[in-house]
């Protein structure tokens, strides 16, 4: 048998399954490296707990492995709107419920990085401004924070909305729409000639959302394309610090995007039309679902 470590993710596995290295041996690797820490308190393992009726529990001998979840921040509006209706989805419909967690998931990181740049955008105004420096040119101070923080908003921002297309095609059963591409014209017209006639009307307030959504849409994924995918941040400027005359104040430019928008402000407009958007498309969903 082929070596295991010389295997890409993609390959034919080794074990002759038929099944792609990543789906099927590759799962079972465990990490290789690992480092180690003094303990100076903790509990000693030596059993786990069982239960079957989810109230007596009872030792049993060995050790189970548990995934522990670590979330740096939680996002109420997502919650409030997403979390709500995801909570809805019946427990039988196992894989529209994972594709709509990961959904839930890249709402999540896109108003992480939001609310990173924003934060990091202030500490620099600050600092700027308590500094109080004058240039005797024009100087742009291209900070990497800013820089990382608006590409991963435009790049996760353009995957969520592919994901909601891949959740789409679960609930309308359309054949194999995996990206937001065209303006969303793609799913229009996949709507259009295969959801079965009881959902019918559902589909078309779909398709009306769809071409409300538009232009928001179409300007952010042309960004993204603009700004990130294509180039390397051709258009973007981070703060500039323009040539002082002895004025008593100096000027200083905000991060902006091409159109001489400031970035701050496109992404937290982006990214309410973004969660109004996948709120109403949920909504929508979830009465075809729950037919």
């Amino acid at each position: 048998m082929k070596q295991m470590d010389n295997v890409g993710r993609n390959d034919p596995c080794p074990c002759n399954s038929g099944k792609k290295f990543k789906n099927c041996h590759m799962k079972m690797f465990e990490p290789r490296e690992f480092f180690e820490i003094p303990v100076k308190k903790g509990n000693k393992a030596d059993h786990h707990l069982e239960s079957s009726d989810g109230k007596n529990w009872e030792k049993a001998s060995g050790v189970i492995a548990l995934q522990v979840w670590y979330k740096e921040k939680t996002y109420p509006e997502i919650n409030d709107t997403i979390g709500i209706l995801y909570n809805k989805i019946p427990e039988n419909r196992e894989i529209l419920k994972s594709r709509a967690n990961r959904l839930v998931h890249k709402l999540e990181g896109i108003k992480y990085h939001l609310d990173n740049f924003v934060e990091h955008e202030t500490q620099i105004e600050n600092k700027m401004k308590e500094d109080g420096f004058g240039s005797d040119h024009d100087s742009i101070v291209m900070d990497p924070k800013l820089i990382y923080e608006l590409e991963a908003f435009l790049f996760q921002l353009k995957s969520c909305l592919d994901i909601l297309s891949q959740t789409l095609s679960i609930v309308y059963r359309l054949p194999s729409i995996v990206t937001y591409s065209n303006d969303g014209e793609n799913i229009i017209k996949s709507l259009k000639q295969n959801t079965s006639q009881n959902l019918k009307d559902d589909a078309l307030q779909i398709i009306k959302i769809i071409n409300d959504n538009k232009k928001w849409i179409s300007d952010a994924i042309d960004m993204r394309d603009e700004v990130t995918h294509y180039s390397d941040l051709e258009g973007f400027s981070c703060f500039i610090n323009h040539t002082w005359f002895g004025q008593t104040t100096t000027k200083i430019s905000y991060p902006s995007l091409p159109d001489g928008n400031r970035a701050s402000k496109y992404i937290q407009e982006t990214w309410k039309h973004l969660l109004q958007f996948i709120k109403h498309m949920f909504n929508v969903m979830l009465q075809s679902i729950l037919k």
